[in-house]
């Protein structure tokens, strides 16, 4: 996974390459750094804390083989949808 950092020491991971009409623009995720999305939205994704501004803060989802993924809830434009982070 890249986490870049910015000039006021805010990560963020770049995820994914964004098609918006004919023009690609490159999407910035800032990881959540508590839980505060609804039951409804998180569905299977759960939360660990591992401190405040720990790279292992975040959401996760359970895969295959008893290892779990890094995802990321993200709104681009009017669409919201869940993205794993690389």
């Amino acid at each position: 996974m890249n986490v870049l950092e910015t000039q006021d020491n805010t990560s963020y991971t770049l995820v994914a390459v964004v098609l918006i009409g004919t023009l690609e623009q490159n999407k910035r995720v800032y990881r959540r750094q508590q839980d505060d999305l609804p039951a409804h939205v998180k569905g299977k994704a759960y939360f660990e804390y591992h401190g405040a501004g720990h790279k292992d803060t975040r959401y996760y989802v359970d895969l295959p083989k008893k290892s779990h993924g890094v995802v990321e809830f993200v709104k681009v434009e009017d669409d919201d949808f869940w993205v794993k982070l690389l």
